[in-house]
C-alpha cells in the first residue's frame, strides 16, 4: 500500500508539470551591450534603441526590481517642450518574434506585457506597439501604433504594471495619420480586430518626441506572455547579473498549474 501511494504521488506530480516541456520560458540579462541602435537592426535583432535620441543609461543608482538584481535602465528625460537641448525621449525596443525565437508573432498571439518602473519625476515610461503595413503601398510605414496608458505613480518605490491590469489602450493611430481613442480597450481586446496583424516591434519609452515633457524613471523586469503559455523575461542590469532562482522556481511552478488546469479542463 505504501508503495502504490508513493508511485500515485508521483504520477500526479509528473502529469502536473508535464506542460513544462510545451510552453518555453526564454530568460534575458539585457546590457547597454546588447542593445542595437534603430540605423542596424536586422532580421536577428532582439534588443534596440531608437537612435533619434539618446540609448538607456544603465545604473545601480536605484537598485533593480525585485528579483531583478541590483541594477536597471534608467532615463533621465529633459523634454523639448522646455526648450532644453537635452534628452528628449528614451525608447527600449524589442523584437518580439526573435525573442520568442519564432518567424513572426501577431497581436493575437500576445497576452500580456509587463514590466517594472521606479519614478523619480515627470512621466514614466510607456508602452508602444507598432505593427508591420498590410500592403507595402499603404502610407506610413507601419500598420498601426498602439499607445497604453502611461503609469502614474504615487510614489518613488519600484512598482509593477501590467496589461492584464492598469494598462488599457488609450490611443490607436495607423500609418496613414487615422486616430482612435478607444475606452476600456485591454490587450486582449485588441484581438478581434487586429488580432492578425504581424508585430513589427515593442518600445517601452520615456516621454515622447514632439513637445516632450521631462521624465526620470528607471525601467527592469519586462515580461511578455503569449497565448500559447511562452514566456520571456528580460532583467535589465549594467552587467550580466542572474535573475533570482526564486523568481525561477515561481515562474515554472506557475507555468506547471497553469498546464495542469488547461489539461483538466480539457
Amino acid at each position: 500500500m505504501k508503495k502504490f501511494l508513493i508511485f500515485s504521488a508521483v504520477v500526479v506530480l509528473l502529469f502536473a508539470f508535464s506542460g513544462l516541456g510545451q510552453a518555453a520560458t526564454f530568460n534575458y540579462t539585457v546590457t547597454l551591450n546588447d542593445l542595437v541602435d534603430k540605423a542596424n537592426t536586422n532580421a536577428t535583432t532582439k534588443f534596440a534603441w531608437d537612435w533619434d535620441e539618446e540609448a538607456p543609461i544603465g545604473t545601480t543608482a536605484g537598485g533593480g526590481a525585485p528579483g531583478y538584481g541590483s541594477s536597471a535602465f534608467w532615463s533621465d528625460v529633459q523634454g523639448s517642450a522646455a526648450g532644453g537641448n537635452g534628452r528628449d525621449y528614451t525608447a527600449l525596443r524589442l523584437f518580439p518574434s526573435n525573442i520568442f525565437n519564432t518567424a513572426s508573432l501577431t497581436i493575437g498571439d500576445l497576452s500580456e506585457i509587463s514590466y517594472w518602473t521606479k519614478w523619480t519625476s515627470g512621466v514614466d515610461w510607456q508602452l508602444k506597439i507598432y505593427t508591420q503595413e498590410a500592403d507595402p503601398s499603404d502610407p506610413g510605414w507601419y500598420g498601426h501604433r498602439f499607445n497604453f496608458d502611461r503609469p502614474t505613480p504615487s510614489d518613488n518605490n519600484w512598482n509593477e504594471y501590467s496589461t492584464a491590469g492598469t494598462l488599457d489602450v488609450d490611443w490607436i493611430r495607423s500609418g496613414a495619420g487615422v486616430s482612435d481613442y478607444p475606452a476600456n480597450t485591454s490587450l486582449t481586446d485588441l484581438h478581434s480586430t487586429y488580432g492578425t496583424e504581424t508585430i513589427l516591434f515593442i518600445d517601452i519609452i520615456s516621454s515622447y518626441m514632439t513637445d516632450s515633457p521631462a521624465g526620470d524613471s528607471y525601467l527592469d523586469g519586462v515580461e511578455m506572455t503569449l497565448m500559447n503559455g511562452d514566456n520571456a523575461n528580460l532583467n535589465l542590469a549594467v552587467v550580466p547579473e542572474p535573475i533570482s532562482s526564486t523568481l525561477f522556481l515561481v515562474g515554472a511552478a506557475t507555468l506547471g498549474f497553469r498546464r495542469f488546469r488547461k489539461t483538466n479542463k480539457a
